[in-house]
């Protein structure tokens, strides 16, 4: 956790304020390394992506969507 801190503070404050979709793809970041799954999903899901961020966060969003489907499909849980 220690490391994202240093990351965040080393990238420039105009460009973290300018690039709305890179602060946004920051707080993903930030999310996964505290393993706010949940928090992660709103993330994604509160932010209005560009065409090609949109094709970026489906390829890694659906690896964990198969997961949860596999989880929810398990007897018992």
């Amino acid at each position: 956790m220690t490391f994202v801190r240093f990351l965040s503070k080393t990238i420039p404050t105009n460009l973290r304020e300018s690039k709305h979709e890179v602060f946004a793809a920051w707080r993903i970041g930030r999310k996964l390394c505290t393993r706010d799954y949940a928090g992660v999903y709103e993330a994604i899901c509160c932010y209005d992506w560009s065409p090609e961020a949109k094709d970026m966060l489906a390829a890694f969003l659906a690896p964990l969507l198969h997961l949860q489907d596999i989880i929810c499909s398990m007897p018992g849980l």
